[in-house]
């Protein structure tokens, strides 16, 4: 299942990369610059968030409900844009599909607006069920096809193991005329999978066949245009890219998609950045020895939300 967190995540910072800082009256004495950040759900005070994601996805046909809850903590309070979203979060994590569960803990920290570093610690339960394609499936080499026919119901097995990521994230806006801004999020995770028994199995949420310990690399990239249409309520729309490889293999996907979301910046007291989105695009590379989805397409939906459950 590909999915789209670290994404929405960075976008709803919007942190800002070329606009100009805010001007400020003339006094006739200084005054101390009260703090004015956004940085944790644009206040500049400790939250507690919940993170929630549901998506689904055409090609591979999958599903994940993510929830995230985490205590945010502002970092820099100096006032200037390269500071005003910093922060540390962490806390924990539960990844969930119809076939397999994550669980685990995460940390973060945000030394600038721009920048972000992440890692995340998950153990994982593989498990089957009727449905071919679904379940732990065992290799002999990283050529193996594993179409969804060649991973028939009755050969799935159930499996345990973790995963063990970090990320990079780097972010920004810039102002286009018409209030409309530019915003560009660029995020390469690399990942440590331990999963099951066998020398090679099929790593349902990244679409690839990997050792029984390996790495993999992703790269994803978003460049999108966010329309306001009134103060609450904003649509983006734009372009984006997906590079995930294997570097022990060789192999490597890429999608290239156009993505858009409808943004609900706050509903009611505790419902913050709700986004509604669709992304459509096609298999420029796929990471299979037949590259059986190569010029395919791919589609995934859902929502995303963010909640303040501070007190």
């Amino acid at each position: 299942m590909i999915l789209l967190r670290t994404l929405f995540a960075a976008a709803a910072a919007s942190a800002v990369l070329f606009s100009a800082p805010p001007a400020f009256s003339q006094t006739t004495r200084p005054l101390a610059a009260a703090p004015a950040g956004k940085h944790c759900l644009d206040e500049s005070r400790t939250k507690v968030v919940l993170n929630q994601t549901l998506a689904g996805q055409l090609n591979p046909l999958g599903a994940e409900h993510q929830l995230l809850l985490s205590v945010c903590v502002p970092l820099i309070k100096t006032p200037g844009v390269l500071y005003d979203f910093t922060n540390i979060e962490g806390g924990l994590v539960n990844y969930l599909s119809p076939t397999y569960v994550h669980q685990g803990g995460f940390l973060s920290i945000t030394p600038l607006s721009v920048l972000q570093i992440r890692a995340e610690f998950t153990g994982i339960y593989i498990w089957s069920i009727p449905i071919n394609g679904a379940g732990y499936f065992p290799y002999q080499s990283y050529d193996g096809d594993f179409s969804k026919e060649a991973r028939p119901a009755e050969k799935a097995l159930h499996a345990r193991g973790s995963s063990f990521g970090v990320s990079a994230t780097l972010r920004g806006k810039i102002d286009l005329p018409k209030e409309i801004d530019l915003l560009l999020v660029n995020t390469t995770l690399v990942e440590q999978w331990t999963i099951g028994p066998e020398p090679y199995y099929y790593n349902l949420r990244r679409d690839i066949l990997l050792e029984q310990g390996d790495w993999t690399v992703r790269n994803t990239f978003a460049s999108l245009a966010e329309i306001p249409i009134t103060p609450n309520f904003a649509v983006r729309a734009g372009v984006t890219d997906e590079l995930t490889t294997a570097p022990s293999s060789g192999y490597a996907t890429n999608v290239a998609a156009l993505l858009a979301t409808a943004l609900v910046r706050r509903y009611g007291d505790t419902i913050r950045n709700l986004q509604l989105f669709v992304r459509g695009g096609i298999y420029t590379h796929h990471a299979s020895a037949n590259k059986f989805r190569a010029r395919e397409g791919n589609a995934i939906a859902g929502v995303n939300v963010l909640y303040d459950l501070s007190p």
